[in-house]
């Protein structure tokens, strides 16, 4: 078996055109670009509507705080979504789902611009908010099935930077567009996704893996354990935001209202606990469980969701709070504001590329997310102490601002980019999709909770206060201080992972795990004797040609071949329909003589059994005939893929 898993990877390591003889490079390209310009507008748009809420409140005739509302829409929606579109795509099909997800973005966004109230723009970013988790989950989950191990770290380098860049561009590319006009912050969506969508469609290999999809029963989606993380996601929130617009906060009404919204989100994440763990015992075989148990027995994973968790509130936190406290309490401009944000896009580029290079040979994921929580610390912390009202109301953005803003985005770039390259790596080989999708939803569920939190000490501030300036100086200093501390618990939390459970070679779970599968189908289908010719493929390497990792192999022949069992692809070691497993079974005093054939039609895309059976009872001589036929694609070689593996899935 060792020299098996060697030769095994030296193919998918060592492909002849750098991404595997199935693909050229230039196809893979076209993915991976395509899938990272859906992925970075997903998430621009979380941020995107915070420097232009003046002109669309005034567009749209809206009451003070309702376009935050609109806003929220959007990022409430993508939290609850992004893990069920990766189980609906489970059952229809990656890539048919990754397009009803970008015609879902387009429509909305093509909407939204054109919409001139309130609840018909809300309900449009929902549906937004919809077709963006539906990008980002389902594009993560195909360019990772696409990838050769030897490009994983580019990938999870390519993901955390088009994820960490586009929550800081949002606030630009939004304020720039808004003193043009304010439509074409949804307009320019339609094109870029268009574009993308495109990219995406043409490169994917016609017979690959992500055209088609697992064969995953409907009934078997968790759509319980989704209803329970949206209301956990949605209510708290909601609460929240309600404090900081001053619908309420001092009526007695107000108080239990809000004391009963966040009980019920309380109950709704214990009961989430129970029923993901519940699911995980019922459930055999690929679970479409929203958190699968094995999540949480991986020491590694669980703490990068705690740590991507916390990061997504103080990253939020900056994008969204440090503009407006220039903005208000300093009396930045907006350009200027913005420019101080734009500084935090270099250090988080430089972070995702140290990340990458970091793993390139050695999975030191764990140890490089504990190293990036010390620049978040000390970034927080500076920005604690900023001066007062008096003292920086007129200086330029002072170099204490600029080391902080550095210092984070080298931090959450590091801390980014491991997170997306720990789901690749130690989530399991049919779990990778909704461990994607997870820390999507995590990061953007701890941001959209920060702003909450911040606007909701804004509030409070204010009656206490009643000087805007004053009520901004106090709240973000105690949002700073709490980002502060969740950015301490962020390094005790991985100096402990480090030490307990540190991560192991890029490819060694991967592997494993796939043994692990492959051995428990071979004890559930036995195969059938041995051919007296050798087999083209080994089991283990059709299990990673199935997960998408190319093999070389001869080339496939040019025509249509017709033949009977022996032909030029030599199919007797894969495994047989059930109905043929079994000899038929004579009662006593009956003689049974049964006669059988199969025939096979191997194509360049896929291949039909044929089988063809007589039965015949001597005593009474009556005659039973039996045909039945099934297909099963073939590889990029032209070879037939097992059926029974696909079935696993």
């Amino acid at each position: 078996m060792g020299n098996v898993i060697s030769a095994a990877l030296a193919a998918t390591t060592a492909p002849a055109n750098g991404t595997g003889p199935s693909m050229p490079m230039w196809q893979w390209i076209l993915i991976e670009f395509g899938i990272c310009m859906g992925v970075f507008i997903s998430i621009m748009q979380t941020t995107v509507l915070s420097p232009a809420m003046e002109p669309i409140e005034k567009a749209i005739r809206a009451r003070p705080g309702q376009p935050d509302c609109a806003a929220l829409a959007y990022n409430l929606a993508f939290i609850a979504f992004a893990s069920f579109m990766v189980s609906l795509a489970d059952v229809s099909g990656r890539l048919f789902m990754y397009f009803l997800s970008a015609m879902l973005y387009i429509f909305a966004s093509l909407a939204c611009g054109i919409v001139r109230t309130v609840i018909p723009l809300m309900v449009l970013r929902a549906l937004q908010g919809i077709g963006g988790s539906g990008l980002y989950g389902i594009g993560a989950v195909i360019a990772t099935e696409v990838t050769p191990i030897s490009m994983i770290q580019f990938n999870s380098a390519c993901f955390g930077f088009a994820i960490a860049v586009a929550g800081v561009c949002g606030p630009l590319i939004g304020g720039a567009i808004a003193k043009l006009k304010w439509n074409w912050i949804f307009w320019m969506n339609c094109l870029i996704i268009t574009v993308s969508m495109t990219m995406v469609m043409y490169s994917l290999p016609r017979n690959g893996r992500a055209r088609l999809h697992l064969q995953v029963p409907f009934r078997r989606i968790d759509f319980f354990g989704h209803l329970l993380f949206a209301i956990i996601s949605v209510l708290p929130i909601t609460a929240l935001q309600l404090i900081g617009i001053n619908l309420y906060t001092t009526s007695t009404p107000g108080v239990t209202l809000f004391s009963v919204l966040m009980s019920i989100g309380v109950v709704c994440l214990v009961a989430l606990a129970f029923w993901e763990r519940c699911q995980t015992q019922v459930q055999s075989g690929r679970s479409t469980a929203l958190v699968p148990m094995s999540f949480m027995r991986n020491g590694a994973f669980a703490a990068t969701l705690i740590a991507i968790f916390f990061n997504g509130w103080i990253y939020f936190a900056i994008v969204f709070g440090l503009p407006l406290r220039l903005t208000i309490v300093n009396k930045f401009t907006s350009a200027r504001a913005g420019l101080a944000l734009a500084s935090v896009l270099p250090a988080v580029a430089l972070g995702c590329i140290t990340a990458s290079l970091c793993s390139r040979k050695l999975n030191r994921t764990t140890l490089v997310m504990t190293l990036a929580a010390v620049p978040v610390l000390i970034g927080t912390a500076l920005l604690t102490w900023l001066g007062d009202i008096d003292s920086v109301r007129t200086d330029p953005i002072s170099s204490k601002v600029l080391l902080a803003l550095l210092a984070l985005g080298f931090g959450l770039g590091l801390t980014i980019s491991s997170a997306t390259l720990v789901a690749s790596f130690e989530s399991g080989l049919w779990d990778y999709g909704s461990a994607h999708a997870l820390l999507g939803q995590l990061l953007v569920f701890g941001g959209t909770l920060g702003v909450a939190v911040n606007t909701a000490l804004v509030g409070v501030a204010d009656l206490k206060h009643q000087i805007l300036q004053l009520s901004w100086l106090h709240a973000y200093r105690t949002t700073m201080i709490i980002c502060s501390a969740l950015a301490g618990v962020v390094l005790v939390i991985m100096l402990v992972s480090s030490a307990f459970w540190p991560t192991r070679y890029p490819w060694v779970s991967k592997q494993k795990y796939i043994e692990n599968q492959m051995s428990a189908w071979t004890t559930a289908n036995p195969p059938p004797p041995p051919p007296t010719a050798p087999a083209p493929h080994t089991t283990l390497q059709l299990a990673l040609m199935h997960i998408g990792f190319s093999h070389q192999a001869p080339a496939p022949p040019a025509t249509s071949d017709v033949s009977n069992t022996g032909s030029a692809h030599d199919l007797s070691n894969l495994p047989q329909p059930a109905g043929n497993q079994k000899q038929p079974e004579g009662t006593e005093g009956q003689s049974l003589t049964s006669v059988s054939s199969q025939t096979t039609y191997a194509t360049g895309s896929e291949t039909t059994y044929a089988t063809s059976s007589e039965t015949t009872d001597t005593t009474g001589g009556n005659t039973t005939d039996g045909d039945r036929s099934y297909t099963a694609p073939n590889d990029t070689n032209g070879y037939p893929r097992p059926m029974s593996v696909y079935q696993l899935v």
